[in-house]
C-alpha cells in the first residue's frame, strides 16, 4: 500500500472528510472506540480456553461494539465460527439469537458475519442488505468482495478497514464507502 493511501486511510479513520453524521458516529464512536466494554471479559475467557484464536481479539471486540451499539437482535454466524466470536456477539446482549445461515431469519436487526472468504451465495445476504439496521461484517475479505458488496448495496455505509469490511444498512443514506484503518 502506498504512503499516500495509508495517510488517506488514517485521516478518514479519525472522521476527517466524512460528511455523513451517521458515518462519522459509526467511525468515531463504534469502530474506533477505545473504551473497555463489559463484554470484553467474556471474549478474554473464550480466548483463554481456545488460545489458537488469539489473533481474533480485535475483531471480536469490534463485533461486540457493533452488535451492542447497532441494536442487533439476530446474528447469523457460519458453521465453525470460533467460540471467541460467539462470545463477542453474546456479550453484546443476552437476547441476541445466534443462527446458522441455513436457518430462516425473520424480523429483528440482523448481523451477518462471514470470515476469511468471499460472500455466500444465499438469499440471507440479499435480505440483510435490504433490511434497515442490518450489519454485515466480512473479516479478511477475498479480493473483489468489497466491490461485490458495493454492487449489492442499495443504501447505507461500507467501511473498508483492510482486514475487515463493515456494512450498515440505512435507508435514509445514499450508498457511501470509506477506506479507514482499524
Amino acid at each position: 500500500m502506498k504512503l499516500s493511501e495509508r495517510l488517506r486511510r488514517l485521516r478518514t479513520s479519525r472522521g476527517f472528510g466524512v460528511h455523513s453524521p451517521f458515518a462519522f458516529w459509526l467511525l468515531t464512536e463504534v469502530i474506533r472506540n477505545r473504551y473497555s466494554y463489559y463484554g470484553y471479559e467474556d471474549i478474554e475467557a473464550a480466548l483463554e480456553r481456545h488460545p489458537e484464536e488469539g489473533a481474533l481479539r480485535s475483531h471480536c471486540r469490534l463485533l461486540l461494539r457493533l452488535a451492542g451499539r447497532m441494536g442487533v437482535e439476530v446474528a447469523v454466524l457460519p458453521d465453525g465460527t470460533p467460540e471467541a466470536v460467539r462470545a463477542a456477539v453474546r456479550g453484546a446482549g443476552k437476547r441476541i439469537r445466534l443462527l446458522s445461515p441455513r436457518a430462516g431469519v425473520r424480523g429483528g436487526h440482523r448481523m451477518f458475519l462471514w470470515t476469511r472468504a468471499g460472500l455466500p451465495k444465499n438469499p440471507a445476504l440479499e435480505e440483510a442488505l435490504d433490511q434497515e439496521g442490518s450489519v454485515v461484517v466480512v473479516f479478511q475479505p477475498a479480493p473483489g468482495v468489497k466491490e461485490e458488496l458495493l454492487d449489492m448495496m442499495n443504501c447505507g455505509v461500507l467501511v473498508d478497514g483492510i482486514s475487515a469490511l463493515v456494512v450498515v444498512v440505512r435507508k435514509n443514506l445514499s450508498k457511501a464507502s470509506y477506506d479507514v484503518r482499524f
